[in-house]
């Protein structure tokens, strides 16, 4: 069982098609992930900037120290063939590491939710990572250059409280819903009024915390 489920994640392919009549539907594969190394597992869903490139993320790949991570994650952006050509243009946009990053323990590793345009900035959530101590994940922003900003980490245990031990959630693993005003709004799979206990959370698009 285990083998047949790695091979299908071999043929992790995103495709292209269009909207149309069944009988008139064409699809054509434009990028395929390499297999067992680099960036592969493309779980979560795809979203699109103004310019029409893709962008997405990977479960596997990444950085723990200094080497590859095989569940740490990626996020990349794939870029439409120009006048005369047919190749889409692979670029790696970030790599999720479990190492300190911009004052953080680590960053959040294994994103499996889809990115959410807002303004053309991509905006996103890692299911663990953030904290050393709970490993319980991030809100991340990613413009399309690359710079990547950590605007929330999930709150670790907190003691004494043995009906609220994780207040604000934690495993967030569905995407982002951002309204006009740029408020935030998401879940979290597990935490909250006490440990089964999932909530919903919001953020505005500009904060950081």
């Amino acid at each position: 069982m285990v083998r047949h489920h790695h091979r299908a994640l071999l043929c992790a392919a995103l495709m292209i098609g269009s909207i149309a009549p069944a009988a008139a539907q064409q699809f054509s594969t434009i990028y395929t992930f390499p297999s067992y190394s680099g960036d592969w597992f493309p779980i979560g869903g795809l979203a699109m900037d103004n310019a029409g490139a893709l962008y997405g993320t990977t479960q596997y790949g990444g950085i723990d120290q200094g080497i590859e991570c095989d569940l740490c994650g990626t996020i990349y952006k794939l870029i439409p063939p120009g006048v005369g050509q047919t190749t889409w243009t692979y670029q790696l946009l970030h790599t999720f590491t479990n190492e300190p990053i911009q004052g953080y323990n680590e960053d959040g590793i294994r994103p499996v939710a889809p990115l959410t345009n807002f303004n053309n900035v991509f905006y996103g959530v890692a299911s663990a990572g953030g904290d050393t101590s709970c490993g319980c994940g991030n809100i991340f922003s990613i413009t399309p250059n690359g710079t990547y900003t950590i605007l929330h980490v999930f709150d670790p245990f907190v003691p004494g409280q043995p009906t609220n031990q994780w207040p604000n959630g934690t495993t967030p693993i569905g995407g982002l819903l951002i309204d006009s005003n740029g408020m935030m709004y998401g879940t979290a799979s597990s935490g909250g009024t006490g440990p089964w206990a999932p909530t919903i959370r919001r953020v505005r698009a500009s904060s950081t915390k």
